[in-house]
């Protein structure tokens, strides 16, 4: 198994399904994927449904609960790591709520690499989100939004 292919089975009864027409993943697949079996006769129908913005806000929300909770515990280098990840939740967020395909990480690293005020860009997302923290005001304020480059480095 090659870790750099990522093989998805859907099932015929649920191509058509609102829940998977719907979903962050369905867009990705659709946009990005290749079939090796069947035909992607779905992948015209695919949208992003509010249930996929919903839930990428929950996820966004539970993640910056954890690392302000523990983040008087967590190693710098960790804090980082858990920053990029709530960092690419934003940036998801920000393709769903346009209707478009999310990319995959390297392609969203690559974006945010490109960013000539990262954090003005990720303010006006997490305020779009609707996304109050701490932990984002402050890693936002002081400048430590690191690039995926740069935390990559640090955290070699």
């Amino acid at each position: 198994m090659n870790p750099l292919v990522d093989l998805v089975f859907i099932k015929p009864e649920f191509r058509f399904s609102e829940e998977w027409l719907g979903s962050e993943l369905a867009g990705h697949i659709a946009r990005y994927g290749a079939w090796l079996v069947g035909e992607p006769d779905w992948s015209r129908r695919v949208h992003s449904s509010q249930r996929a913005v919903d839930r990428k806000v929950e996820k966004i929300l539970r993640r910056l609960q954890a690392v302000e909770r523990h983040v008087g515990y967590l190693d710098e280098s960790y804090v980082q790591k858990y920053f990029a990840l709530i960092r690419r939740d934003l940036q998801r967020f920000e393709y769903l709520i346009n209707g478009e395909p999310v990319p995959s990480t390297p392609l969203l690293d690559s974006a945010w690499l490109e960013k000539i005020q990262p954090e003005r860009y990720l303010q006006q997302i997490a305020r779009e989100a609707r996304v109050e923290s701490s932990f984002l005001v402050e890693r936002l304020w002081t400048g430590e939004h690191l690039s995926a480059q740069e935390s990559r480095q640090r955290l070699r």
